[in-house]
């Protein structure tokens, strides 16, 4: 049975992009496509493609999604870079911790920094800590059918566990000793609407997002051995002496 949140200690700034999956470079019929010109502040213009949905009923947000290989073709939902991809594709896998609140009964708005502060073990001596904070959709979206249940990522960041004393000096984490971890998701100024979940994921990997973690204190992650990677046990504690949290500011 899923943890369920009994306390928010509620922040979050990012415009993430909510989209329909495509089935193929060719299938443009449904959307209006333009060639565009951005300006940045360095004086270029960097070429763009802007494809809107023809039946949109008012503005949307937007998708920017960054390549090197050229701007042919149409973004597939498996392209989209993981950070922005609707998270149900880990949900429920047992290298994912989820805690999922009730539907809200009316709007939350919360901004400023957000934090969570895990207290973790581990059977090695280094481990990477992601903590995801996200938006669960109802499951039933009449008017986008496609959004029912989907799981988007307000915020989310990873912590190097070798840093836990701080990101002047590595430190080996001590093997099978609960120790405190702080993971910055930064600041975010986000509303989750009403009969929405706020979700939280915690996971030990973030490959191929972010390098892989040998699990073995080395002194240069870059120059680790295949003989250091090693398979390890983490465990995420929640108690009343440890007392994993994520802390975010609501407002009024």
């Amino acid at each position: 049975m899923r943890p369920k949140i009994r306390a928010l200690c509620f922040a979050v700034v990012s415009t993430i992009v909510l989209h329909a999956p495509i089935a193929s470079a060719q299938d443009t019929a449904a959307y209006d496509r333009r060639e565009l010109t951005i300006p940045v502040r360095d004086g270029i213009e960097l070429f763009a493609v802007a494809l809107v949905p023809k039946a949109a009923p008012g503005p949307l947000p937007i998708l920017l999604i960054r390549t090197p290989f050229g701007a042919s073709g149409i973004f597939r939902g498996a392209e989209v870079p993981p950070t922005y991809r609707e998270q149900r594709f880990v949900d429920g896998r047992p290298d994912v911790l989820t805690f999922e609140s009730a539907p809200l009964d009316q709007d939350l708005t919360i901004a400023g920094d957000v934090v969570a502060h895990l207290f973790a073990s581990t059977t090695g001596s280094d481990a990477d800590w992601v903590v995801k904070l996200i938006d669960v959709y109802p499951d039933s979206v009449p008017d986008r059918p496609w959004m029912g249940g989907y799981q988007l990522i307000v915020n989310a960041d990873v912590m190097r566990g070798r840093y836990w004393k701080g990101f002047t000096r590595a430190t080996p984490i001590p093997v099978r000793t609960v120790t405190p971890f702080q993971v910055d998701l930064h600041q975010q100024l986000y509303r989750f609407m009403r009969g929405h979940r706020l979700m939280v994921q915690i996971q030990s990997t973030w490959f191929p997002l972010y390098d892989r973690n040998p699990q073995t204190f080395v002194a240069n992650i870059f120059r680790a051995k295949p003989s250091d990677f090693r398979a390890r046990e983490h465990r995420v504690w929640h108690t009343g002496r440890y007392p994993s949290h994520i802390v975010l500011p609501v407002l009024p």
